[in-house]
């Protein structure tokens, strides 16, 4: 089950309808319908948004770590905010280290961190916040442009539960 703004393999949950949902990515919408008998191309868009999305296997442990371990964070990736006039509009990797494991994870020097879980990040409070609570979630959805163009990356926190 999702509720409105959620996401699912990339894909943001936007409205819901009694014979169909729409979802958003990349500035487009994916309508998927509900019931009766789909076209194979309706299929095909199917099989194709649940793919789309690259989906990373966390290890508990590996959070824990970071957790217990900030500054080892710092020695593999920087990142700087982003400004748009005097408000934030996201977090600038600016730095990375090859093998470690954000470069691992897929993300590269000069991506822009937009959003997590469908919430943008406006502010040092609104990043920190999933720092400071990421044993409260058993996935992360890591919005981020990459030479201007949106992505995700779905993350399953291995053996962390609500």
């Amino acid at each position: 089950m999702l509720n409105l703004g959620e996401y699912y393999k990339g894909y943001r949950l936007y409205q819901v309808y009694p014979k169909k949902v729409v979802f958003k990515r990349d500035g487009n919408n994916y309508e998927l319908y509900l019931g009766g008998k789909k076209t194979k191309t309706e299929e095909q868009k199917v099989k194709q948004v649940i793919q789309d999305v690259p989906l990373k296997v966390v290890k508990k442990e590996k959070i824990q770590h970071y957790i217990k371990n900030f500054a080892d964070i710092w020695k593999n990736i920087s990142i700087d905010p982003v400004f748009q006039g005097k408000q934030i509009k996201g977090y600038k990797i600016t730095d990375i280290k090859k093998g470690s494991d954000f470069y691992n994870f897929g993300f590269r020097k000069n991506d822009v961190i937009i959003a997590v879980n469908g919430k943008d990040l406006y502010s040092d409070a609104d990043a920190f916040y999933f720092y400071k609570h990421i044993n409260e979630f058993d996935s992360l959805n890591i919005t981020f442009l990459r030479d201007g163009e949106e992505k995700n990356i779905e993350f399953n926190i291995e053996g962390l539960k609500k």
